[in-house]
């Protein structure tokens, strides 16, 4: 009787523990989309990319989708960054020590490069900015790319190096334009408050919290100190069960996916916590 009892305190006990935890979940929500948004950006699937194929196979799943960002960077003649590349080339040691970084004088050396990279994450403000001057620059730089292989290979006739070269510079130039995504990180910080005061355009700027690393980056002689993003806190968006009709048909296009031009576009905002809900999606 003792344990039948036992048991029976147990499960109210869980059942209790979790109302609770729901009811927690759903507080933190509504306090959230509680107010004005703190920012509302209008993307399109470029910057949200079906993240969650799995409901085919279950009707229970859901369907996210993943805000998918580059940084924003100044290429040097004699450097090129891939676009998965996350380093904040940009910042100068200064930032990076008011980041919470510390910056050794010696990186040539294994224990200095070591030391770099034994520091713990930070969590700091970070600024995404939507089709703005980051997006633009790429676009330049791309641009730019292709003039320069245009007129090599029209100085090389015939030259299977430099026609593959323009090819590449082609669909670069495509991509550009047409796919990828025109959400850049541009800016990092502790304080809020003062990242807002700097970029005060909430359709254009949006501020989630994210975490960075400090990490070596360079060549030989020219080792410096950089911070990376390790992850952002606004990762998934789940569609909303009002939208999902719209968004379903997409999840069966698997190869080729990230070549086509976008299905649908929709308004996002971040709350009162910085964290972001669809708000409307439709077709394009």
């Amino acid at each position: 009787m003792k344990l039948v009892f036992s048991r029976a305190r147990a499960l109210l006990a869980g059942v209790a523990l979790i109302v609770l935890t729901n009811a927690v979940v759903l507080a933190g929500v509504a306090y959230n989309r509680s107010g004005e948004p703190e920012s509302v950006l209008k993307l399109t699937e470029r910057e949200l990319r079906v993240y969650n194929w799995s409901w085919p196979e279950n009707e229970n799943s859901s369907i996210d989708l993943h805000l998918t960002w580059r940084v924003a960077r100044a290429v040097s003649a004699d450097v090129e960054y891939p676009t998965w590349y996350h380093g904040l080339v940009w910042l100068e040691p200064a930032q990076v020590r008011e980041l919470g970084f510390e910056v050794p004088g010696d990186l040539e050396s294994q224990e200095g490069a070591q030391r770099v990279h034994r520091q713990p994450s930070r969590r700091a403000w970070v600024v995404l900015e939507y089709d703005g001057q980051a997006y633009q620059a790429s676009v330049e730089h791309a641009r730019n790319e292709l003039e320069r292989a245009t007129a090599l290979a029209n100085a090389n006739p015939g030259d299977r190096e430099f026609e593959g070269r323009l090819d590449t510079a082609r669909h670069a130039m495509e991509r550009e334009e047409k796919f990828e995504t025109r959400l850049f990180v541009v800016d990092v910080g502790r304080d809020e408050a003062a990242l807002r005061a700097k970029y005060p355009n909430r359709q254009q700027y949006a501020i989630v919290n994210g975490r960075l690393r400090a990490m070596v980056d360079g060549r030989s002689g020219q080792q410096r100190v950089i911070v990376g993003i390790d992850d952002l806190d606004v990762d998934a968006i789940r569609v909303p069960h009002t939208y999902r009709a719209l968004v379903e048909p997409i999840t069966r296009f698997r190869e080729g996916y990230y070549d086509r031009e976008p299905h649908f576009s929709a308004t996002v905002n971040f709350g009162r916590r910085f964290e972001p809900w669809i708000a409307e999606l439709a077709l394009l």
